[in-house]
């Protein structure tokens, strides 16, 4: 099973393959089971399962996820080398856009019932 652990996380699990699929199989379920079942037993690299729970705190406490856009912001705007170097394999064909000035949540504040 380690030797195509990768395999269901190259999916993006929009269900296009179960659309498009002729005899009706549930792929995209498939592969989010899966994948369930590969992090339960340890198939995924560890960097991947520690970047994910950081995540998943970040994303479960407001504050957190506020400063962390905020320095994301920052590094973005004032050292995008921190990103985009060759340690990070994801830039190496894109092109970045500019960093928002600010967040959503800052903008719909600041824009709130102004087109009512």
């Amino acid at each position: 099973m380690r030797k195509n652990a990768d395999l269901p996380f190259a999916s993006t699990l929009c269900g296009s393959c179960t659309n498009v699929c002729p005899v009706k199989i549930d792929i995209h379920e498939q592969l989010y089971k899966w994948r369930q079942v590969l992090v339960k037993e340890g198939y995924t690299p560890q960097a991947k399962t520690a970047a994910m729970k950081l995540m998943a705190t970040t994303l479960s406490l407001p504050s957190v996820y506020r400063n962390a856009g905020k320095i994301s912001r920052l590094v973005m705007n004032y050292a995008p080398f921190a990103l985009n170097n060759k340690l990070n394999p994801w830039y190496k064909n894109r092109d970045m856009p500019a960093a928002p000035s600010n967040s959503f949540n800052e903008w719909y504040s600041k824009n709130r019932g102004k087109h009512e």
